[in-house]
């Protein structure tokens, strides 16, 4: 390879001029080995064959599988059952407010896993854009600690109905896909209707007078 290197010197860097950009020293280059160092001849078997011949016979090899990097981050249970990460929040089983946890995250995976110090898996959670402020809580989650804080109640009875996870409508889900829709740019019908823009608002407010005998009103 140093004598590789000495003789590319040699034979072409010094010819380089001083004011080449970097993308032309590439093109210069890669002509050059084709028109001299490819076509230096070599042995392989007692054959005769050039280095060009050598470098196809001799493919790379392919690109190894991603290094499976692990981010780990240190983080405490909320009194809520509740872990932040990355601008979003993630629930555990409730019992283990104001313990120590490790959120775990393996490099290209849409999961996050939240071990115990003792090194217990306590949730895995799909991961939520980043910044997004979502709670993300499982219903099983959400059972155990609706079970947990009525019995440090003293009461078994039933949350009142504002408490209670409902499922949205049927006039919600329509809304939503609707929202979904322009947002992906698809032609919809929308029978919301007309959207007044600060145009008509202007024009329907009362103007503002700037007679300095009156001042501004």
């Amino acid at each position: 390879m140093e004598k590789s290197n000495d003789y590319a010197a040699q034979r072409w860097w010094r010819t380089v001029p001083d004011d080449i950009t970097p993308e032309r020293a590439q093109a210069s280059l890669d002509a050059w080995c084709e028109r001299t160092p490819d076509l230096r001849v070599r042995f392989k078997d007692k054959q005769k064959m050039t280095v060009a011949t050598f470098a196809a016979a001799e493919p790379l090899m392919p690109l190894p599988d991603p290094f499976p990097a692990m981010l780990t981050v240190e983080r405490t249970v909320s009194p809520q059952a509740l872990v932040s990460f990355d601008g979003n929040f993630y629930s555990v089983p409730p019992g283990h407010r104001d313990t120590e946890v490790t959120v775990t995250r393996r490099l290209g995976a849409e999961v996050i896993d939240i071990i115990s110090a003792a090194g217990n898996t306590l949730a895995r959670h799909r991961l939520e854009p980043k910044g997004a402020h979502v709670v993300v809580r499982p219903d099983e989650h959400v059972a155990a600690l609706e079970k947990a804080v009525l019995a440090t109640a003293g009461n078994t009875d039933a949350p009142c109905r504002r408490k209670k996870r409902i499922p949205p409508s049927d006039q919600a889900r329509d809304e939503a896909e609707r929202v979904r829709a322009r947002l992906a740019g698809r032609g919809v019908s929308d029978d919301s209707g007309p959207v007044v823009d600060f145009t008509a608002y202007a024009a329907a407010s009362r103007p503002i007078t700037t007679d300095p005998a009156v001042g501004n009103n």
